[in-house]
């Protein structure tokens, strides 16, 4: 069985956009040829089959496969958007998970997906399925963005993670790119304040991106929209991957951003 790397995606902090950069940052991974499967860990709100347009096809779900219902086989479905795209979706209402049953499933996809990497959208509060990624995962990409509550929720999450063996690392989610005024002049934190407040190692900035929105309400992903948020999902995507780029490599703004960090 080869090794998956697992990315979980957290927040004690709800809207913050985790399933939004899961879902980005799964496919930018897909289109970088890896073998990627998506889970939805959130069983209170799981909404990553609305995000990527998927939600007539989910017929089962994690849970279904973790009490031996279905096999995994039948509780996955395939992204066009990639080669070896796939996603599980997340049970529905109060459903227990046991944390062994879980590290047994995610190892059985591994096992038949011959993944390079498993992403779980975690939920936005102190659950027990963050604590089941959590000892799953190599990395945990938290999630924040200029409000003082994400940043203090992103202190938080890092600290709950213990000691576990997963990195913690910093994603800025929604940068006002377009209001550089009020970066400069202190109105709104900027990348050096947020990493400061948080004390997590910094691995990407995603750009507010309305375009972005829009699209996810029809269930499409950033490969169809214009603007910096390709060049940001697909910069996390090869830093994740040992690639160095520039914090800003892409981006039409990326002077003036520098300016205010």
């Amino acid at each position: 069985m080869t090794k998956s790397k697992v990315i979980m995606v957290c927040s004690w902090k709800g809207g913050v956009g985790k399933s939004t950069v899961a879902a980005n940052l799964a496919l930018a991974l897909a289109k970088m040829n890896k073998r990627v499967l998506i889970c939805d860990c959130d069983f209170k709100m799981r909404c990553l089959d609305l995000i990527m347009g998927h939600q007539d096809d989910m017929m089962f779900n994690m849970a279904d496969v973790i009490a031996g219902s279905v096999g995994l086989s039948k509780a996955i479905v395939h992204d066009s958007r990639g080669k070896n795209f796939w996603l599980c979706g997340a049970p529905s209402g109060d459903v227990e998970i046991d944390t062994e049953d879980f590290r047994k499933f995610i190892a059985a996809a591994t096992d038949l997906l011959a993944t390079d990497y498993i992403i779980l959208d975690t939920a936005g509060t102190n659950t027990e399925s963050f604590h089941m990624a959590a000892s799953v995962a190599d990395i945990a990409l938290i999630v924040a963005n200029h409000s003082p509550t994400s940043i203090r929720a992103a202190e938080a999450t890092a600290a709950a993670l213990g000691d576990s063996k997963a990195e913690p690392l910093l994603v800025i989610n929604g940068f006002d790119t377009n209001n550089i005024a009020a970066l400069a002049s202190g109105k709104r934190s900027g990348v050096i304040d947020i990493i400061e407040q948080t004390s997590i190692r910094l691995i990407g900035v995603v750009p507010h991106s309305y375009g972005l929105q829009l699209a996810q309400e029809k269930g499409k992903l950033y490969n169809e929209v214009d603007g910096d948020i390709k060049c940001a999902m697909s910069n996390i995507a090869k830093r994740i991957e040992g690639i160095h780029v520039p914090l800003f490599q892409g981006f039409r703004q990326r002077k003036k951003i520098k300016k205010t960090m």
